[in-house]
């Protein structure tokens, strides 16, 4: 497995790039902004780019998803809940900061997931966990063999997602970041949608919120 990290948009947008070496296939993670860049990484990379996998449907981290699902033809993997906060504009933020309509394309092609629920990225595992909490439909992606954890913007370095726009729920999200995200292995490396990698080892000694 290789993964690049692409920063995007000026919420300075953790986006990724989950490459296995042994198919090629490839997923990006929450491409919000700079569709352009992102292709040309995603070209360079030279990828058979399958999928987009969606944290949550805050506009920042699928504003330009879009343009990458018809680029590549690919798919949109998403917590079944997505669909809701993607049609609802007080849920997406995107009139707030940016005075527009998220327009996310989500359609039979696409595939929704409950909590649990796993899927394959090439010979990748992946499972869902819903953490609510930030977002009804903020959920996390674990990645077991090669010990990672794709967080969105519910765990940070040091720091946890808000819970005060519509949607958030306080409780629902240290509920969950206790009993799906911090009992995970503490090797477990932690890519967050904002800000620098961490690991549950560093984020249970030092993250005064967990």
């Amino acid at each position: 497995m290789h993964l690049k990290n692409i920063i995007v948009g000026v919420i300075h947008t953790n986006s990724y790039l989950i490459i296995d070496d042994e198919t090629r296939d490839a997923a990006i993670v929450d491409p919000g902004f700079n569709a352009d860049k992102l292709i040309k990484v995603i070209d360079e990379s030279d990828v058979n780019l399958k999928y987009i996998m969606l944290t949550h449907a805050h506009f920042d981290h699928c504003f330009e998803a879009n343009i990458i699902k018809e680029h590549y033809n690919a798919k949109i993997i998403c917590n079944e809940l997505s669909k809701e906060v993607a049609s609802n504009d007080d849920y997406n933020q995107a009139m707030s900061f940016m005075h527009k309509h998220l327009e996310l394309n989500l359609d039979e092609n696409d595939i929704y997931l409950k909590d649990n629920d796993e899927f394959n990225v090439g010979s990748l595992t992946f499972k869902l966990l819903h953490i609510g909490g930030h977002t009804i439909d903020s959920s996390a992606y674990y990645q077991k063999e090669n010990r990672m954890v794709f967080t969105g913007d519910t765990l940070f370095f040091e720091s946890v997602g808000r819970c005060d726009l519509p949607g958030g729920d306080n409780e629902m999200l240290f509920t969950n970041l206790e009993n799906k995200i911090t009992s995970l292995p503490t090797n477990t490396r932690v890519l967050p949608g904002h800000g620098s990698e961490t690991t549950i080892e560093h984020e249970l000694l030092y993250n005064e919120y967990i």
